[in-house]
């Protein structure tokens, strides 16, 4: 339904990394709880397109014990995928 909405989401989580704006988070919080997630919603422009997609490892690169892996093949080798 976002989508249909056009809403964008963006988690932000350098945010609560910074010690200060963490606590200052929580005292906008009322002191109850520490934040753990800043999350920066919006509306996009229907009349942009936005970023194109950035092309992505396969699975089986990234993840060991993928779904790629289980059906025979091989992990790939490099610095991304170690066996």
């Amino acid at each position: 339904m976002a989508n249909e909405l056009d809403v964008s989401v963006m988690p932000i989580s350098s945010v609560i990394e910074v010690p200060t704006t963490r606590r200052a988070l929580r005292e906008l919080l009322c002191s109850t709880s520490w934040p753990y997630l800043v999350l920066r919603m919006g509306l996009t422009d229907p009349d942009e397109r936005g970023p194109v997609a950035t092309p992505r490892l396969p699975a089986s690169r990234t993840v060991a014990g993928s779904a790629e892996d289980e059906v025979g093949h091989r992990p790939a080798q490099g610095p991304v995928g170690h066996p």
